[in-house]
């Protein structure tokens, strides 16, 4: 059952005595779990609801007539997330160092908030019950992490004894019309090569139920321990990765008229590589996973590169503060635009992230508040 805790004193469900504290426990004699069952069930026309009386905690039922539409006028009690039960080998969470608000040792792995919100999740802790409520209820897109499709190796990498099923439950959802966005998080010497091309190979058999397929480099801080881990990611192994990843998307694109693989923008920076041009994104299917952020951005400069002044009134200048990697490409692409303009003045601050280690080299793991004030201590400024 889910509490109501806020009631429009306009709406409906004030009219019908409802009141904060209440608790909804069936629509439609069907048993309301959470935020997500109360919004799916309360869409039909006519609605008959089983409340908990906060007060004398009695049961009532009171039935409406209503279009889908029309909202009851109350808000119910957000969702708790669930915990992934997983002990991932790469799992940035346990890199974090101790001391830190605690939010920030919490690991979810909740299928619900993959629909809401895009959360990345493995479904090891997903049973029958939860894969029949995903597709009862249309609970699509999903944001899957796979990493590999070796069901042995998958139970090594997330330290989950069921992680070994979830080509069984992929199938599952596809075949019930889920749509998939999938991701492998790659980690050297131990699921790339050969397994990745399987991995890959196998994972296109579900397509285009599995819509796309990222695949992003470990990310390993200086706190990392777990022996698997000891190999970094450098430019020579990055270039070997995007060589393998290219000839599968060349095949894919012939085979389904879709690359359906996406390397991150890391592989690319750190390769030394161009980015792919904007039609390879195939409209970003995973930008938020970092898949086509720097080529968006390079996109987004040429656009407003036009609407610029040519000159300010006033001397300005600004100072761009960054991560290394990005760094060349905002002093080849960025720089040259805003230094064009007279009597203004940019220069970039590539930083090393001091907190994490030298090995985070991406601008989204830096915690600012600690790094401000030395986060560019000893680096070069540039002006491009």
């Amino acid at each position: 059952m889910v509490e109501i805790i806020r009631v429009d004193p306009t709406g409906i469900a004030a009219e019908l005595g409802i009141e904060p504290g209440d608790h909804i426990t069936h629509i439609n004699e069907q048993p309301i779990r959470d935020k997500l069952d109360f919004y799916y069930f309360i869409a039909d026309d006519i609605t008959e609801l089983r409340l908990m009386d906060h007060r004398t905690l009695q049961p009532s039922y009171l039935e409406i007539e209503k279009d889908p539409e029309d909202d009851l006028g109350l808000t119910v009690a957000e969702m708790k997330v669930k915990t992934c039960g997983c002990n991932c080998i790469f799992c940035f969470v346990d890199q974090n160092p101790p001391g830190m608000r605690s939010a920030l040792y919490f690991k979810d792995g909740d299928y619900r908030f993959s629909f809401l919100q895009g959360h990345f999740v493995t479904l090891n802790n997903v049973g029958k019950r939860s894969l029949r409520r995903i597709i009862d209820q249309r609970l699509s897109p999903l944001n899957v992490s796979i990493h590999t499709t070796d069901p042995d190796l998958r139970v090594q990498m997330t330290g989950h004894p069921k992680a070994g099923s979830v080509m069984e439950k992929i199938r599952s959802l596809t075949q019930a019309g889920i749509v998939i966005h999938a991701q492998i998080v790659l980690c050297p010497g131990v699921n790339d090569d050969n397994i990745l091309i399987k991995s890959l190979e196998e994972l296109a058999e579900f397509y285009p139920g599995l819509a796309s397929l990222s695949i992003v480099p470990v990310g390993i801080t200086k706190y990392q321990k777990h022996p698997l881990l000891s190999q970094r990611v450098d430019s020579k192994y990055a270039a070997e990765v995007l060589l393998q990843i290219e000839r599968l998307r060349e095949r894919f694109k012939k085979k389904f008229g879709s690359y359906l693989a996406f390397p991150s923008d890391e592989w690319y920076l750190t390769a030394g590589h161009d980015l792919p041009h904007t039609e390879a994104y195939e409209n970003f299917p995973q930008y938020e996973n970092g898949v086509g952020m720097c080529r968006s951005l390079l996109d987004d400069l040429k656009e407003i590169e036009p609407l610029l002044p040519s000159r300010l009134e006033n001397p300005r200048k600004a100072s761009i503060v960054t991560a290394e990697l990005i760094a060349p490409t905002l002093e080849k692409n960025l720089l040259p635009v805003l230094n064009s303009i007279e009597n203004f003045e940019a220069i970039l601050l590539p930083t090393i992230n001091r907190f994490y280690g030298k090995t985070i080299t991406v601008s989204g793991r830096r915690p600012r508040e600690r790094e401000l004030g030395s986060c560019w201590r000893g680096m070069k400024p540039r002006t491009g």
